[in-house]
């Protein structure tokens, strides 16, 4: 009973210090800062294929057993 009642109380003062160590670092914590971005967005443009050299490829079945 006794060896339980020990292994309950590391457990216990585990989780307090985990628990303290989150709320200091929390209170601790400087504020985040922005990140800059630079350079220009990027305009979306549509895939044309109309001027493209575009063939359909042919395909054949292949025997694996070979």
């Amino acid at each position: 009973m006794g060896r339980i009642m020990t292994i309950y109380s590391l457990l216990i003062i585990l989780l307090l210090f985990y628990l303290v160590v989150k709320l200091v670092k929390e209170f601790s914590n400087q504020p985040r800062r922005q990140s800059e971005i630079r350079g220009q967005p990027h305009k979306k443009s549509e895939l044309d294929l109309s001027n493209a050299d575009v063939e359909d490829a042919d395909f054949e079945e292949v025997d694996e057993n070979n």
